[in-house]
């Protein structure tokens, strides 16, 4: 726990404290959606690769890429350029 104080609130004290039941909770949280958004983004890595019916042109696994990282919000977390084939 700690008092601090900010320009934004002039005359005015502010406590910030640290929750380690929360922390965990959202550590837990961030790990199932990065493994879900790994195990989507290996599902489409598959998809360019297969020889029947390919996942052809940038601009499709581009879309298809997109629609993963959205849905678990996990963008920072990843960096896109690394995904080329």
């Amino acid at each position: 726990m700690a008092s601090i104080t900010s320009p934004d609130f002039p005359n005015e004290r502010l406590i910030v404290c640290r929750n380690p039941d929360l922390a965990a909770q959202r550590t837990r949280k961030r790990e199932e959606l990065l493994a879900a958004t790994e195990r989507d983004l290996a599902r489409i890595q598959a998809a360019v690769a297969r020889k029947r019916q390919p996942l052809r042109g940038a601009a499709e696994i581009a879309l298809a890429v997109g629609a993963v990282i959205e849905q678990h919000k996990m963008r920072k977390h990843f960096d896109l350029a690394d995904l080329t084939p």
